[in-house]
C-alpha cells in the first residue's frame, strides 16, 4: 500500500486547520498541524512533510519569514511551500514568491482548488 502523502499546515486559526484537514484527509492525505513556526519546523525536521502549507499571520513570525526559515535548513529547503492566506493582493503574492512559495491561495478557498493545489506540488513533474 503506497503511503499517504504528508502536509503540515501550519495556520493559528484552529476553525481553518480543521477544515483543511478535513478537505486533504478527505483527498487521501494525512495532515499535520502547527500553529507556529518554531513547532512547524522542529516538526517537519522529525517526520518531512510532502508539502508545507503556510499561512501568512501565524505567532513566532510571519508566512514570508517562515518561508525563508524553511528554506534555510538544508534538511527541508526542497519541500514545496503553498501559502494559503486572507493577504491575497499582488503586493502580498509577489513578496511570498520572492521568499520561496511554490504556489499561493486566497482565503477563503474552494477546498476542491486546495485540494487539486495540493495534488500539483505532489506531482513529480512540477
Amino acid at each position: 500500500m503506497p503511503k499517504k502523502p504528508v502536509i503540515l499546515h501550519v495556520d493559528d486559526d484552529y476553525a481553518v486547520r480543521e477544515l483543511v484537514a478535513e478537505a486533504l484527509g478527505c483527498a487521501g492525505m494525512t495532515v499535520r498541524q502547527e500553529s507556529e513556526v518554531l513547532d512547524a519546523i522542529r516538526s517537519a525536521l522529525r517526520e518531512r512533510p510532502d508539502v508545507v502549507l503556510l499561512d501568512l499571520h501565524i505567532p513566532g513570525a510571519d508566512g514570508y519569514e517562515a518561508c525563508v526559515a524553511f528554506r534555510n535548513v538544508p534538511e527541508l529547503a526542497d519541500i514545496p511551500i503553498v501559502m494559503l492566506t486572507g493577504m491575497h493582493d499582488e503586493e502580498h503574492r509577489k513578496k511570498a514568491f520572492a521568499c520561496g512559495v511554490t504556489d499561493f491561495l486566497a482565503k477563503p478557498f474552494d477546498t476542491a482548488k486546495l485540494v487539486a493545489a495540493i495534488k500539483k506540488q505532489l506531482s513529480p513533474a512540477r
